[in-house]
């Protein structure tokens, strides 16, 4: 092996001070020193992920570039899994047969609710997240305490997305299942569950009523059989039934009212026509921070008493 030159080494660039190059961190780990957090996790167990393991196993074997693994350090030096379960459990695998092999690792700096984050987001590499598992780590964003609108940031993606997340995330656990199994798609069981209990009965009838998937025999000699493919319920399955949800007609937008321009007898008749409630909760939902629409509120909740 040739030694390393500083026009071939990063690491002399780096230290040698070149314009434009500076020194990572990256620490070889031995991967039985690295530890999963129960629950933790968005992926489901499966054949799946399974199939997804199997395949960085095969690339840990044979010297292929694998993206480092994201870690924190507790408080008593343990090593605990941030981003990378997968490559983790591969390498474990890996390292049975090879004692000396180490991961490569990085270490995460943030808080738990930065770490969900950080998951969310590496989730749409390797072996994208699915839009249940992404539901879970919304709800579980919500209950750290953070509101829709921020999640929404963090994620740079839209409000709807992290509420449709959030549906899947709170459906039934025979929905979710469903999921999971392959047996219906995302969208077609939020709308089951957002159509009530008895769109959620729909679906799982449906279900139900799926022929057993069986796999296609093998052809022209060949040994092997096609893969089983699996059937599933879809729009066409559910149309007529309570799980598919009718679009309302939209209602004409009312027009826009200057308050400020109003006599204040003039303003009394249009908060009247306001669901007020829905006005109260809609200001605390979405500035909870926000001092003065606080306090209006809280005015505006006194004054209706």
């Amino acid at each position: 092996m040739s030694t390393a030159t500083a026009s071939n080494s990063l690491r002399l660039l780096a230290r040698n001070k070149t314009d434009g190059v500076s020194e990572g961190t990256i620490f070889k780990v031995d991967p039985n020193l690295i530890k999963f957090e129960k629950g933790f996790n968005l992926r489901d167990e499966g054949p799946e992920l399974e199939e997804h393991i199997e395949r960085l196993y095969q690339a840990y074997k044979a010297g292929d570039m694998v993206p480092a693994v994201d870690v924190t350090v507790d408080d008593k030096g343990v090593i605990v899994a941030r981003d990378g379960h997968c490559r983790t459990k591969a390498a474990k695998r890996w390292h049975k047969e090879m004692p000396e092999f180490t991961i490569e690792c990085r270490q995460f700096r943030g808080n738990d609710t930065d770490a969900v984050i950080h998951m969310l987001n590496s989730g749409t590499g390797g072996m994208k997240l699915t839009p249940l598992q992404e539901g879970r780590g919304y709800l579980r964003l919500l209950k750290m305490g953070l509101t829709v609108p921020q999640i929404a940031e963090k994620r740079h993606v839209s409000r709807v997305t992290i509420d449709n997340g959030i549906t899947l995330a709170e459906a039934p656990a025979e929905v979710q299942k469903l999921i999971v199994d392959g047996k219906v798609s995302s969208t077609e069981a939020r709308k089951a569950v957002k159509a009530g209990p008895e769109g959620v009965k729909a679906l799982k009838d449906a279900a139900k009523a799926l022929p057993e998937a069986t796999a296609t025999p093998a052809k022209n000699g060949s040994k092997a059989a096609k893969p089983v493919k699996k059937k599933k319920v879809t729009a066409k399955t559910l149309r007529g039934t309570a799980a598919e949800r009718k679009p309302k007609k939209a209602k004409a937008a009312p027009d826009r009212v200057n308050i400020q321009a109003l006599a204040p007898d003039e303003v009394s008749a249009v908060i009247k026509k306001v669901d007020v409630d829905t006005l109260l909760k809609l200001i605390r939902s979405k500035a909870p921070d926000d001092e003065g629409l606080m306090s209006f509120a809280s005015n505006l909740e006194m004054a209706l008493l």
